[in-house]
């Protein structure tokens, strides 16, 4: 029997009500969708001629709901969400880390075994195991409102 993927944008719906500001990501890929021409750099092979260098936190493209940024334009907006998913139904799910109070620790063992209890790492908060592709063990966790910068 196989598992049914889930929805993408019921996924990034529910997550968004659990206060994780999230993003998409081109399907596929761990990467943010692409932006705008005017954010989108290309890549080497393929420069983009339309691109103008810019710092993305203050980009206007962030303020009318366009995610050419990734993180940076994460939300828990609802509407935006589901505007984001209908451009792209099949994009997945990236959730911002800073933004949505959580720290990712992901210990690479090159080779080795992973270890089988992080807690000491960082003592005192929720922690939820991930699963990685390697032999290495990928923690999220809460971090204390107390230690969290803006």
């Amino acid at each position: 029997m196989t598992t049914p993927t889930p929805d993408p944008l019921r996924v990034a719906l529910w997550l968004a009500a659990q206060g994780y500001a999230v993003h998409p990501l081109a399907p596929g890929a761990k990467l943010p969708v692409r932006g705008c021409d005017r954010c989108a750099a290309g890549t080497k092979e393929r420069p983009n001629p339309h691109h103008v260098p810019h710092d993305g936190h203050g980009c206007e493209c962030i303020a009318v709901g366009r995610p050419c940024h990734g993180v940076l334009a994460a939300t828990t907006d609802a509407e935006r969400i589901a505007a984001w998913w209908a451009w792209i139904p099949s994009a997945g799910v990236g959730v911002a880390a800073g933004p949505s109070g959580l720290v990712i620790l992901d210990v690479d063992c090159h080779g080795g075994q992973p270890p089988e209890e992080q807690s000491e790492l960082l003592p005192g908060v929720e922690t939820a195991a991930t699963p990685s592709h390697c032999s290495s063990r990928r923690d999220v966790r809460r971090c204390p409102a107390a230690v969290r910068r803006h």
